[in-house]
């Protein structure tokens, strides 16, 4: 794995925070995919986009953010950063939205597979 890219080390924020690209996105305030594509790309990310991180996420370190030294947390004896109950709050309702969504498309199938019944029989 290639510490010399500050993609990867963004990646590995995201993968210790256990969140989505699109949620990390999100969190941060920046525009859909910018994260994920450059993450993929192993492209810079602006100082905006690092700034972003550090104020959205105080207990990660710059310096390790920037330069891969050190460790990824200011205080090493985080485990993980904890996230707001806004945060869980979000997480919940898009899981419910994720479990409505996978509800209709099952009537949708079904409807589909009733109708193409139907003409078969016609």
């Amino acid at each position: 794995m290639s510490e010399d890219f500050i993609s990867e080390r963004i990646k590995q924020i995201i993968e210790h925070m256990g969140v989505s690209v699109m949620f990390f996105e999100k969190q941060i305030d920046t525009s859909n995919n910018s994260i994920g594509s450059g993450v993929r790309k192993k492209s810079n990310f602006s100082g905006e986009i690092l700034k972003k991180i550090l104020n959205k996420y105080p207990g990660i370190s710059a310096k390790w953010l920037i330069t891969g030294k050190g460790e990824m947390f200011v205080n090493p004896e985080e485990n993980k950063e904890k996230l707001s109950e806004k945060d869980n709050k979000y997480i919940l309702s898009l899981e419910k939205n994720v479990e409505l969504l996978e509800e209709k498309l099952q009537q949708c199938q079904d409807e589909k597979k009733l109708l193409k019944n139907n003409k078969s029989n016609v």
